[in-house]
């Protein structure tokens, strides 16, 4: 029986040994970290837990493209998988991140998601601003490339979203949706006044840029290289 080593929600128990019955493979991210659901038992107190998969090691990316493929493992799968957390209500709620993103802005969109799904906007707001610096500075040119921005567009979200939007970095028909972020960019850091739909509107326009700046890019390249395998041959 597949077995792996997490901290029990149930319990509490820290580090302690899980049987995995089964799993389901929900998504695959950068043409090969499949990720899964896994239903398993925690060995102290004999209570189930769903958690949540990726898979560490590309060279096995199409042997877990199915469902109930990592039950079958007979030892740890703790070398080939790592276990992301449990399945939460949070989780269940959120809007999960645009595929082909980097792996740090997934992480902190997902922070945000979950917390506009349990009602904290601010905490939402606050995640998905964070989301937005950090994938617009890395549109920014590199040193030596011209232009530039100045010290203020480098530093403030929204000075710097218009910057992109003037150089075409960033598609113009997203621009509409940038007046979500106010030119301080701290809202919800100062005063707490975030409403739900303030953090709704962020989360669409985070999407929508996260969308036209790494996923559609992401599939294209997937496309070309899979044109190039096919000529190739």
């Amino acid at each position: 029986m597949a077995e792996f080593v997490a901290n029990c929600p149930r319990c509490e128990s820290k580090a302690v040994t899980f049987d995995l019955y089964a799993d389901v493979w929900v998504s695959t991210e950068y043409n090969w970290q499949t990720r899964h659901e896994v239903f398993a038992e925690c060995r102290h107190c004999g209570r189930p837990t769903i958690f949540r998969f990726h898979l560490r090691i590309s060279a096995l990316k199409d042997k877990f493209r199915g469902d109930n493929l990592i039950a079958k493992i007979e030892k740890s799968t703790e070398a080939m998988f790592a276990v992301d957390g449990p399945i939460t209500v949070r989780d269940a709620m959120a809007q999960p991140a645009p595929d082909l993103i980097p792996e740090n802005i997934r992480q902190v969109f997902e922070e945000g998601a979950s917390s506009l799904a349990a009602g904290c906007y601010n905490a939402a707001g606050a995640m998905f601003r964070l989301c937005l610096d950090i994938a617009t500075k890395s549109l920014l040119p590199h040193e030596g490339e011209e232009p530039q921005p100045n010290r203020e567009q480098r530093t403030k979200l929204a000075f710097r979203l218009a910057w992109l939007f003037d150089q075409g970095r960033l598609p113009k028909d997203l621009a509409g949706l940038a007046d979500c972020v106010r030119h301080d960019g701290n809202d919800a850091a100062h005063d707490g006044t975030l409403s739900q739909a303030d953090a709704e509107d962020l989360l669409d326009f985070a999407t929508a840029l996260l969308e036209r700046a790494f996923t559609e890019p992401g599939r294209l390249k997937i496309a070309e290289a899979r044109r190039a395998a096919r000529r190739a041959h």
